[in-house]
């Protein structure tokens, strides 16, 4: 839930929505969006059973309940937190933005349809006033398109958590991308970087390749996605990998026909926790 008031001055954005380091964030090529996209709506591998046999149950979870080893690269740590963003007029493709929001943790506190006491401040692990910054230029050069992007976010604890849990640390988090694309052919990649508020062994860096070719109503995809993530004493590193093929087909406006087939491993350094998976995908989708 927000409202927006925008102009030949920019754009702001007032409540619920995602901030600028999401917004303008540049995603790879992707076979299927839902699957392989920037934000991953399908992914059939249970994480959080890996997660929960690693042991890793206080340094699993971000904001928004993301499990630290699900298979997206959107900088979304507020998601749809109260925020304030700014975006600026595009000149000339290049467009730059700044969000602000006050709590990042803490959801409205709810109960059934009515409004419950505040939630309480300055609470162990809770992430407040994250400020965010992101740049992007898209545009065209010699009859080769472009787009280049880079965020950054930052947020502070409350009151730090335990040692190698989440929250026991400030946040910092960034990404970089740039997309090719040439008489219906794309290619790009994209990088994120985070400490998952972790003071110590909790980094993950997460990597992008994909290629597509567009023709009409008709598109195909491949893409490649790896994960690393620190986890601390005991466990040095879990690795995801993702191959990902697909395609759609436009059948109408906002109507796209679409099917993908996914396949990789989880390395937990564990033999008992590994795993491999196979994904196929095929579905409709209607946007209106």
């Amino acid at each position: 839930v927000y409202a927006y008031f925008s102009g030949s001055w920019g754009r702001f954005n007032v409540g619920q929505e995602d901030g600028i380091a999401y917004l303008l964030q540049v995603a790879a090529p992707s076979a299927d969006s839902n699957v392989d996209g920037l934000r991953t709506y399908v992914q059939a591998v249970d994480t959080s059973a890996i997660v929960s046999a690693l042991g890793l149950t206080g340094t699993a979870v971000i904001v928004g309940n993301d499990n630290i080893l699900v298979q997206d690269y959107a900088q979304d740590t507020g998601e749809f937190s109260d925020k304030l963003t700014y975006i600026t007029p595009n000149f000339s493709g290049f467009q730059a933005g700044l969000s602000w929001a006050p709590e990042v943790t803490e959801d409205p506190n709810t109960v059934t349809n009515a409004i419950a006491a505040p939630n309480t401040d300055n609470d162990a692990g809770d992430l407040e006033n994250l400020i965010e910054l992101a740049a992007r230029w898209d545009g065209e050069f010699e009859g080769v398109g472009a787009s280049f992007g880079a965020g950054y976010s930052t947020a502070e604890t409350e009151v730090d958590a335990a040692t190698g849990t989440i929250g026991s640390d400030d946040l910092e988090e960034w990404n970089v991308g740039l997309n090719l694309d040439f008489s219906g052919f794309a290619l790009g990649a994209a990088y994120k970087e985070t400490n998952n508020a972790v003071d110590d062994d909790g980094d993950t860096e997460t990597f992008v390749v994909g290629a597509g070719w567009n023709n009409g109503p008709y598109s195909v995809g491949v893409s490649y996605f790896d994960s690393e993530t620190e986890v601390g004493a005991g466990v040095q590193e879990v690795d995801v990998d993702r191959f990902t093929f697909g395609g759609t087909y436009a059948y109408g406006p906002g109507m796209t026909f679409r099917g993908a087939v996914a396949f990789g491993e989880i390395d937990a350094d564990s033999t008992a926790n590994d795993r491999d998976f196979t994904q196929v995908t095929i579905g409709t989708e209607i946007n209106f």
